[in-house]
């Protein structure tokens, strides 16, 4: 009952989506949240002043990363929008040709790292390179890598330009 007045609360002060978010904190940290209900029951029959700050506490934690995540999570969609609104400007600019747009979007639109190889068997790039060679392939790609639109990392993966691709741990 507690958690569904919780949920209106915050709801009607505007906090829309916080309220998913909270209830996802208190998921992954639920061993805690379940403590502290007992902490603040037995401070509750001790007479103990104030026996449910230590939970109210944990709620402004978990609000707060919620807070954090909701933002951090808007910011990359942003940030993903804004890319792939560059790449359609470069492509109408014909900064880049139209089989490099596909390769980006494509790249972009898998929200995972894609390995090279697996690009290469890919069905749609086949068809892209069907009457073109190699040299054509690795001219497009490279293409993409110097304007910053893709990134490979060390395993060979490819992820959007705005991602950083990540370091094998230990090595700069």
């Amino acid at each position: 009952m507690g958690r569904v007045l919780e949920a209106t609360l915050l709801q009607q002060q505007g906090f829309r989506y916080a309220p998913f978010a909270l209830a996802r904190y208190y998921l992954e940290h639920i061993d805690r949240y379940f403590s502290l209900f007992n902490t603040c029951r037995k401070a509750q029959a001790k007479s103990r002043p104030c026996p449910n700050t230590p939970f109210v506490v944990f709620f402004l934690e978990g609000f707060l990363d919620s807070l954090q995540r909701l933002h951090d999570r808007v910011n990359q969609l942003i940030t993903a929008l804004l890319f792939e609104n560059d790449l359609k400007r470069r492509h109408d600019a014909r900064e880049i040709n139209a089989r490099q747009y596909a390769i980006a979007s494509q790249i972009l639109d898998a929200g995972r790292p894609v390995p090279l190889k697996e690009l290469r068997r890919a069905p749609w790039y086949l068809a892209l390179y069907a009457r073109l060679t190699d040299k054509t392939k690795q001219r497009d790609l490279r293409r993409l890598r110097e304007l910053g639109l893709v990134r490979e990392d060390e395993q060979r993966r490819l992820r959007p330009g705005f991602i950083a691709a990540e370091e094998t741990p230990g090595r700069k």
